[in-house]
């Protein structure tokens, strides 16, 4: 899904530093993060998954009040993913136990 956002500003702002380097997304988590949509899970998760991907591209894109990355929207994805693996791994681990 390609999402359409307006041409951004020129700017050689100082406030531009060490701050500005460029966030690459993830694709790996975002794949993994998608093998656990659910009916009961799909908005949340959806949810999850866009939010990373907008934060990322504002920041990329120098857009005010992204000069500098959150990594909060990444930080949840990734909390979400590793607690859904650990509670399918006894179930991965019965299953492969047969």
């Amino acid at each position: 899904m390609q999402l359409f956002f307006p041409q951004t500003r020129q700017t050689t702002d100082a406030r531009l530093t060490l701050e500005a380097k460029m966030v690459q997304i993830d694709h790996e988590l975002i794949y993994e993060a998608r093998k656990l949509i659910t009916g009961a899970n799909t908005h949340k998760l959806g949810q999850m998954i866009l939010v990373y991907e907008l934060a990322v591209h504002l920041h990329n894109r120098n857009r005010p009040s992204h000069e500098i990355y959150n990594q909060q929207y990444e930080r949840d994805l990734r909390t979400f993913v590793a607690a859904a693996r650990l509670a399918t791994a006894p179930r991965a681990r019965a299953v492969a136990a047969r």
